[in-house]
């Protein structure tokens, strides 16, 4: 049987709250992310990402 969200146990107090907190991040972050590529030359975007996915994959690493 798959698994489907209305079982019991999926959706926890725990799970909503840290919904709830990260949709209006992430609606925050993409405006901002619109506006800063509207600003900067495509090619400088790019570099920003890369380097902000690389910092981000290494505290990954380095707090797991």
């Amino acid at each position: 049987m798959p698994c489907s969200p209305s079982r019991k146990g999926h959706f926890t107090g725990d799970v909503v709250l840290t919904v709830g907190i990260c949709i209006p991040i992430a609606i925050v972050a993409n405006i901002l992310g619109q506006v800063i590529q509207k600003r900067i030359s495509q090619e400088k975007f790019l570099k920003l990402t890369y380097v902000l996915l690389l910092l981000v994959g290494l505290v990954l690493l380095i707090t797991s």
